[in-house]
């Protein structure tokens, strides 16, 4: 019939939508897949886009029968995907587990950090990290902890080539000064290689950490610690806005199981 032929143009296109605003929400970007709460955010960002073109849409609908199926469909969906996305990254962290779908990373730094990278990635391989190769400037053996050491840090390009890597990791504690670190980053750049660095700091919570640069030089401002007054309102409203908004996608869903 002539409307169910609608519906169904009309669910194909809020697809096609759909998918549109999760790659705009960079939410298939590799990453943001299975790191941290980024790729969660984004995919539930991009539902409430999607939810308030629908609600408008549904809206504009001359039919009033139409508008049923997209306000009760749209956040069945939405809920859907980001129960998918969750199954998918337990899937992924039992692959990560086994010794599949891991980062090849090259380390850079001194000895005892870089032994610190490679310990932390092997208690939790489930991050998706594997040290392959050490770039040591003064190193007192020719592995740290069963991981070949290939060189110094001029020699990290090589050291990629060699171990077949596709991560380089700067650790928190290097003698790599700025110039050698943006001579690298041009080294690798093009290459597919992604570089990472580590701050010297740990156990700070990201909106306590502010980006600065002073004559070129990319400085981290440490807020402190605070949790009272707007702060503590903003978290409030924040938790439980979200927890409302979850439970107001999942709420046909929960009826059809009552």
């Amino acid at each position: 019939t002539a409307g169910s032929h609608g519906r169904l143009l009309t669910a194909s296109a809020l697809a096609l939508v759909s998918v549109a605003m999760m790659a705009l929400s960079r939410v298939y970007e590799h990453r943001f897949i299975g790191q941290g709460t980024d790729e969660l955010r984004r995919v539930v960002a991009a539902g409430l886009l999607v939810l308030a073109l629908a609600s408008t849409l549904a809206l504009a609908l001359p039919a009033p029968g139409q508008r049923s199926p997209i306000l009760v469909g749209v956040p069945l969906a939405g809920v859907a995907v980001l129960a998918n996305h969750l199954a998918a990254r337990l899937a992924l962290g039992r692959l990560r587990r086994r010794g599949r779908c891991l980062q090849r990373v090259v380390a850079v730094g001194l000895e005892r950090s870089v032994a610190e990278l490679i310990q932390s990635s092997r208690r939790e391989p489930s991050r998706g990290f594997v040290v392959v190769a050490a770039c040591v400037g003064r190193s007192r053996g020719d592995d740290i902890d069963g991981v070949p050491v290939l060189g110094g840090p001029d020699q990290v390009p090589i050291a990629v080539v060699r171990s077949n890597a596709d991560t380089v990791a700067l650790t928190a504690w290097s003698d790599v000064s700025q110039e050698e670190l943006r001579r690298l980053s041009w080294d690798i750049e093009g290459s597919g290689v992604e570089l990472l660095v580590a701050p010297r700091l740990g156990g700070v919570t990201a909106p306590r950490i502010h980006l600065r640069t002073i004559g070129g030089l990319p400085l981290l401002r440490v807020e402190e610690p605070e949790f009272s007054g707007v702060r503590r309102l903003g978290k409030s409203v924040i938790d439980y806005g979200l927890e409302a908004l979850l439970l107001l996608m999942a709420s046909p869903a929960l009826a059809v199981v009552a």
